[in-house]
């Protein structure tokens, strides 16, 4: 946590490797294409839901 101009601010960073990008590139274009998205602008499916499947391994350790 940080506090810039006196506020509290949590900052996240996330990152990638190249092996990684072909796999996560796809679900960037899903979740950012047209239909992905309803009348009001709000995603139909989230970034995360979208990448779990790729990212639960690494976030969990799991070796299976």
């Amino acid at each position: 946590m940080a506090i810039v101009q006196g506020r509290n601010r949590n900052t996240a960073w996330f990152a990638m490797i190249d092996k990684e990008w072909k796999g996560l590139e796809g679900c960037f274009k899903e979740f950012l294409s047209d239909d992905n998205f309803d009348h009001n602008r709000k995603p139909k499916k989230s970034l995360r839901a979208l990448t779990r499947p790729l990212l639960y391994k690494v976030d969990n350790l799991d070796s299976t």
